[in-house]
């Protein structure tokens, strides 16, 4: 978000000596309009000799909205799309009206990062272990036993919760408000840097159907799924163990160890899941 801070201030300059031979666009006007209204304190940015260059003005209007969004404030953009709507029609007004040389090269290099990076420089990955989930989710129920249960009883118990919507029995330590939260931190960061923020919830040292269903059960009580669809909001991918193999890994017995998971998961429960891979090798 810092990139694209400095980005409006530094290579957005060229707009300041440029005034086209058409008016601006019903459009361009409407839109700094309403900017005026959305961000009043973006007028004073602009000096009084600006008015009449009407790219300055709107480009300025945008690199204060970045701010607003890097800052957490409000009235910043609620989301890549909002941002990179504002640039694709500067620039196609821009290459209509002789601008080729005022700027039109570092705005079509803005929507080269914009689709490259967004507001994020790196898609994250988060990483849980199996065992953490199946604490959280036996203090939730209020099992003493669960972590002796054997996978089997577990997955099943698990399916059930699933597919009856069932909540924590009782209020959550700060171990499971602590997992919980991260979910939610998930989900924020998927919103306000976009969906590529934020990849796969790795379920580490995973051996069976109910690790993943740990996880997906934990993302519904974080609330982390479509409230229209009711499936989980994340990719889960479960990366096996050493207890689901017996030789080093090699993608037919990965293959093999997904196969046991996929087959030992009830459809209905499983439907929660936006998708779920294996995830080969990866430490």
């Amino acid at each position: 978000m810092a990139y694209f801070k400095g980005l409006s201030d530094a290579r957005l300059a060229p707009f300041a000596e440029w005034q086209p031979d058409e008016c601006p666009s019903p459009e361009l006007s409407k839109r700094i309009d309403e900017y005026m209204v959305l961000l009043p304190g973006a007028r004073a940015i602009t000096p009084a000799r600006h008015d009449r260059m009407p790219y300055r003005v709107f480009f300025a209007q945008i690199g204060e909205r970045l701010r607003h969004t890097y800052e957490g404030r409000a009235n910043g953009y609620q989301n890549l799309r909002q941002f990179r709507a504002d640039v694709p029609s500067r620039s196609d007004e821009l290459a209509g009206q002789q601008g080729a040389n005022a700027g039109l090269f570092y705005v079509q290099r803005l929507l080269r990062r914009i689709d490259t990076f967004g507001f994020h420089l790196a898609t994250l990955d988060v990483r849980q272990h199996a065992s953490v989930l199946h604490d959280v989710v036996s203090r939730g129920l209020d099992d003493p036993d669960w972590l002796l249960r054997s996978s089997k009883d577990r997955r099943r118990l698990l399916a059930d919760a699933l597919e009856k919507d069932l909540g924590p029995s009782v209020e959550l330590d700060a171990l499971g408000k602590r997992n919980l939260a991260v979910f939610d931190a998930i989900m924020q960061g998927r919103h306000r840097y976009g969906p590529a923020a934020v990849g796969y919830f790795i379920v580490n040292g995973a051996t069976g159907a109910d690790d993943v269903l740990a996880a997906l059960l934990l993302a519904r009580w974080a609330e982390a799924y479509d409230k229209h669809t009711g499936e989980v909001a994340l990719d889960i991918a479960p990366q096996f163990g050493i207890a689901c193999r017996s030789r080093p890994v090699w993608r037919d017995d990965a293959g093999n160890c997904w196969r046991s998971v996929v087959s030992a998961t009830s459809r209905s429960a499983w439907a929660y899941a936006v998708r779920a891979d294996w995830v080969l090798g990866r430490q």
